[in-house]
Parts: structure tokens; sequence; C-alpha cells
């Protein structure tokens, strides 16, 4: 609702800006307006922005290879230094800025800094076996199916996935590291979505762990394939 108001007010800014009025459309945008209590001038934004072609050319390419080529996915953490909610909450703030269709949004991410719920976490997930006792945190990363339409099947994962990829990078930038997990059709999903509280319209995309890092993080080695085994030109 505040969106589709938001938008309403933006036409009207511009109609006003050529020198045009509808005045139906400003009476029922003002009657909007009126049965809405406590809205605020800045409760949305609609539009478009002028942005200059300075600011969108990257402006420090050196610090973007590094991020791309020294983010790895880690399996040992320093579980004597806690991680806070200010950290995640900072890293949640950045991935907001990942893509999504039609500006939906339709992510959620659920953590707990209860370490007895973090460690229920850990024994669902598929794939931590021999190191489940080193992750001090987890992220639970969802999607909303109801976001999206009958021809946008499967669509939720997509782009909860582009969101994930975003939460990686920007787990990185505020010196936290991150193990990706998957979630499987053979998982318990009924326990977790009981635990974290998910519910039903929300599909689990992945299980993101997370701590701050050892003095030496042991890594295992990925050998990426070539640019041209990446590509396809037609």
């Amino acid at each position: 609702m505040f969106e589709t108001i938001a938008i309403v007010k933006a036409y009207l800014t511009y109609k006003q800006s050529v020198g045009e009025t509808n005045c139906i459309i400003e009476q029922l945008y003002q009657q909007c307006l009126h049965y809405i209590a406590n809205i605020s001038n800045n409760y949305c934004v609609a539009g478009v922005d002028n942005i200059k072609k300075e600011v969108l050319t990257c402006q420090n390419k050196e610090a973007i290879q590094s991020l791309f080529e020294n983010t790895r996915s880690i399996r040992n953490y320093d579980k004597s230094i806690a991680v806070t909610e200010d950290e995640i909450k900072s890293a949640i703030s950045l991935s907001r800025m990942a893509p999504s269709a039609c500006n939906r949004q339709p992510v959620k991410v659920y953590y707990t800094m209860d370490p007895i719920k973090n460690v229920g976490i850990s024994k669902l997930i598929p794939g931590n076996r021999g190191f489940e006792n080193e992750i001090p945190n987890f992220l639970v990363v969802t999607s909303a199916k109801n976001f999206f339409g009958l021809f946008e099947y499967n669509q939720w994962f997509v782009n909860g996935g582009i969101f994930l990829g975003y939460l990686r990078l920007a787990l990185q930038t505020v010196n936290l590291g991150s193990c990706i997990f998957q979630w499987s059709l053979r998982s318990d999903e009924k326990s977790l979505r009981t635990l974290c509280g998910i519910p039903e319209n929300e599909a689990i995309v992945a299980i993101v762990g997370i701590g701050h890092y050892a003095n030496e993080s042991y890594c295992i080695k990925a050998q990426r394939k070539s640019v041209d085994e990446y590509i396809s030109k037609f």
C-alpha cells in the first residue's frame, strides 16, 4: 500500500513539474493519506533516480577484484570472538542492494544469538559433517513463494540465490567468514521451520555458517574452470 501511494505521489510531482494537473487523482491521493494514520513524509520512495556516470563506474577495481578473489568458504573459526548482531545486520544491509524481480525483495534472513539454537541448526544441515562443531552462528536464507505468479515457478530460488551471492561478499566486507550449505529435499525441513519460525510460504534457499576468522584458515583447493570453459559464443 505504502509503495503504491509513493508511486502516485511521484506521478503527481512529475505532472506538476511539466505544468500539468490531474484533480481526480490528486483528490484520491489526499483521501488515501487521510485514512492512513501516522504516515511520515519519507515512508517510501518511488519515481526515478538520475545517477551520474561517474557514480556508476567502478572507482576501485583492485579492491573489488581482491574481494572476489579472496572470499573463500571457511570451515574453521575463532569461536573465542563472538559474532555480534551489528555485524550480521551490517552484512544484510549491504546484501539488500541485490537485484530482485520487479524489486519484490522476497528474501528473509533468519538468525539467532542463542548457542543452543545454533547447535540445533547445525545438526539439521546436510554437508557439514566433520566440522559441524567449528561453526558458531548460522543464517537461514528464505524466499517468499507468494511474491511470484503461476508462470514464475522456482523464481523464488533465483532471487534468493542472487541475494545469497551478495550476502557472501557482504560478510567478507565486515570481516566474517562464511560457508554456504545447500538445502536438499531429504533434509528435515519441518524441524528447521519449527526451530526458526519459518512459515510455509517461504522456500528455504540455503543456510550460511558464519564466524570470525581464525589466525589461519584451512580452505579446500578449488580449481576454477578457465574462461573458455565458462563461455559459449554463438
